[in-house]
């Protein structure tokens, strides 16, 4: 089977070329500010592929760097709490860093406009060596908010929700077929980031759960019969069923039609990263559900908004219990947790269009003929 990559050919680029930008405008805090040192790593070579742009600890393969995340990786010290509370020992995970100029160590190693100036970085090592609050960042990173000459800086960082730009995708690199061996990983993981739980079932509907072997591994000894869907949680309280992603045998990257919630409304909004206004810790977050239904009762209600006629009919899952108005409201109707087909236990009501997806007819994606 192709290997279709995710992360594209290596795209060398000059140092020199490295301009300062701010963190994703787009993410939510997950903790609060905590300080903490920032060293770099591949500073000899920066441009050279080199420990978490590669293999990495967590096992994400070698990661491109003209496609999300871009090389803003990094590793986390194997004392670190984030490490230590996991789920899959912070793989998976993204920071938000900002330099501190006027810290009480290493006092004027930023660059200019260090309030204004931050990065984010996703999670793909780990750093025995390196103290309990210190980050080693890939070094192009590092020096979008430091001179990579200063070596190591003061910083403040705190967990952000991930914001990959499309949807989730399957890497297979070991798949012996039905009744056999089986490891995978889940990457582009919006949200949180933080895998808790894989589980795989095949064609008799039957769950059969995963074990996080190392890193963000999943593996289990005897596989299902295929096609197996995946069914993936998140430390964020969220679940995706991905349909038909394991297939015989399939090996490399498999792109799902679905992805994870990076921003829910549940979450507090981030204040500006150079401000030390405590945030609530994502803990306290509503439970959401995100893509295909789960078996969970609360979830997986019926909402009809009232229809108009018999195929085209309002279809919600009750996501954070809002309307097919204020999804639309939202500007989510064109979001993948909408647009996907419905679910089998929502496509209840007899003729429903399924592939007009969720909150069909107030989105406008299907037209009706025959009234109600």
């Amino acid at each position: 089977m192709t290997d279709f990559r995710l992360f594209g050919v290596l795209l060398i680029i000059a140092l020199s070329s490295v301009t300062p930008t701010t963190a994703d405008s787009n993410a939510v805090a997950l903790s609060d500010w905590i300080p903490g040192i920032l060293t770099p790593y591949g500073g000899d070579e920066p441009t050279v592929p080199s420990y978490g742009v590669t293999i990495g600890s967590c096992g994400y393969d070698d990661i491109m760097q003209d496609s999300w995340p871009y090389w803003s990786v990094a590793a986390l010290a194997t004392s670190n709490s984030f490490h230590l509370a996991g789920p899959d020992l912070g793989c998976g995970q993204c920071f938000q860093i900002q330099c501190i100029n006027n810290g009480p160590t290493f006092v004027g190693k930023c660059h200019d406009n260090w309030e204004n100036n931050s990065i984010t970085v996703m999670i793909t090592d780990e750093c025995p060596e390196c103290a309990p609050d210190q980050i080693d960042v890939q070094a192009l990173s590092f020096d979008k908010i430091a001179p990579l000459i200063n070596g190591r800086i003061q910083t403040q960082y705190r967990r952000v929700t991930c914001t990959p730009p499309d949807a989730a995708w399957v890497r297979i690199d070991g798949n012996n077929g039905p009744g056999l061996w089986l490891r995978l990983w889940i990457v582009n993981v919006a949200g949180s980031g933080g895998v808790t739980a894989v589980s795989i079932r095949g064609p008799d509907q039957v769950e059969y759960p995963m074990t996080n072997t190392f890193g963000a591994a999943w593996e289990i000894g005897s596989a299902p019969q295929f096609p197996a869907d995946l069914i993936v949680s998140t430390d964020d309280s969220q679940q995706l069923i991905f349909f038909g992603a394991v297939t015989v045998g399939q090996t490399g990257y498999v792109q799902t039609a679905s992805q994870f919630i990076s921003t829910p409304t549940a979450w507090p909004t981030a204040p500006a990263f150079n401000n030390d206004v405590a945030v609530a810790s994502y803990s306290t977050a509503v439970t959401v559900t995100s893509g295909t239904l789960i078996s969970n009762a609360t979830a997986a209600t019926e909402s009809y908004c009232p229809p108009t006629c018999d195929t085209c009919l309002d279809i919600n899952f009750a996501l954070h219990n809002y309307t097919c108005a204020q999804q639309k409201a939202f500007g989510k109707c064109n979001d993948n947790f909408l647009t996907q087909p419905l679910h089998p236990l929502d496509a209840t009501a007899e003729g429903v269009n399924i592939t007009a997806g969720y909150c069909a007819r107030t989105c406008g994606r299907c037209s009706c003929t025959a009234e109600a």
